[in-house]
C-alpha cells in the first residue's frame, strides 16, 4: 500500500472556480489511485452539473441509434462514455516520510499545491 495525492476536476474548467476535489488516499497501486481519481471526477461533474444538455443528447442519440432505450440500465454505458470525455484527474505518489494518517491530517492545514510540491515523489 502507498499513499497518493489525488486531484479531480473536469475538462471544461480544469478546477477553476473551485470546481475540483482533492484528497490523500491509501491505495494498492497507481491504477487503484487512478480509479479513485476517475470516480472523484465523476462526482465533481455531477455536483456542479458541468455536462451540458448537448452531452446528454449525444448519449441519448448514440443509445437510440443502437436500439437502446435511454431510460434503461443498458444506456448507462453511453452516459459513461460522455462522462469519460470530461473526466480529468491527477495522481501523485507521496513520499514514504509520513503515514497515511499524518498525510490525511495535513490536508486540513495545507492546500493541494503545497502538498504536491513538498511531498510528491519525483
Amino acid at each position: 500500500m502507498a499513499v497518493y495525492l489525488i486531484y479531480a476536476c473536469e475538462t471544461t474548467y480544469e478546477g477553476a472556480h473551485g470546481m475540483n476535489n482533492w484528497c490523500v488516499e491509501e491505495c494498492r497501486d497507481f491504477d487503484d489511485a487512478c480509479e479513485v481519481g476517475r470516480q472523484m471526477s465523476y462526482e465533481v461533474i455531477d455536483s456542479y452539473g458541468s455536462l451540458s444538455e448537448e452531452c446528454y443528447e449525444e448519449a441519448r442519440e448514440n443509445a437510440e441509434n443502437d436500439g437502446i432505450d435511454f431510460d434503461s440500465p443498458e444506456a448507462d454505458e453511453y452516459i459513461a462514455e460522455v462522462y469519460d470525455e470530461h473526466v480529468s484527474y491527477y495522481v501523485y505518489k507521496l513520499k514514504d516520510t509520513h503515514t497515511f494518517e499524518e498525510y490525511d491530517k495535513m490536508t486540513y492545514t495545507m492546500d493541494y499545491e503545497d502538498m504536491r510540491d513538498e511531498f510528491a515523489e519525483e
